[in-house]
């Protein structure tokens, strides 16, 4: 994670960092610990780094910005993070919550389905009004990828960042 925060990229998408999962309000915490400065996290300190333009900017100034504008992208795809979502979700610095819609149908017993499937398409439902309530955003895929009906029915059911393609299919 720190190699992509300090190329100046504007937040990571992360996993749990021990585990396979994002499980916990502590498996989050730790991650939003990781992503930002001091006081809000603990992040570590090298003002000679590109996105602080080598040591030109003002330290202070520039982890307060890099605090406000990083977003913290947690990955929620397995059974247990999805049940403790409502907490994980209102952990402080959690911006966006990735729902994972094919390691989650591996989870609960359903391999391969996709959003078409009820129990799937009401998963994710629960998931965008418990974010919708905490005020963070819900990303997912398009399964199958590149499916413009399926982009629409996410749209509609409140998803906000919408993974469409990918580059392997693009190049």
């Amino acid at each position: 994670m720190r190699p992509a925060i300090f190329l100046d990229r504007d937040g990571v998408i992360t996993e749990n960092i021990e585990n396979s999962y994002v499980n916990t309000v502590a498996d989050a915490e730790a991650v939003v610990r990781a992503v930002k400065y001091a006081p809000e996290g603990i992040r570590s300190c090298c003002p000679a780094i590109r996105s602080a333009h080598f040591g030109c900017l003002s330290w202070k100034e520039y982890c307060q910005k890099a605090n406000e504008d990083n977003l913290v992208i947690l990955l929620l795809e397995g059974e247990e993070g999805i049940k403790n979502a409502p907490e994980i979700v209102r952990v402080k610095g959690v911006d966006i919550i990735l729902f994972g819609p094919v390691d989650l149908s591996q989870c609960i017993g359903l391999p391969g389905e996709s959003y078409d499937h009820p129990k799937l398409y009401k998963a994710l439902q629960d998931m965008v009004k418990m974010c919708d309530e905490a005020g963070v955003a819900v990303m997912t895929v398009t399964t199958p990828l590149s499916n413009v009906a399926v982009a629409r029915k996410l749209i509609e059911a409140g998803v906000k960042v919408v993974v469409f393609s990918s580059d392997v299919i693009v190049f």
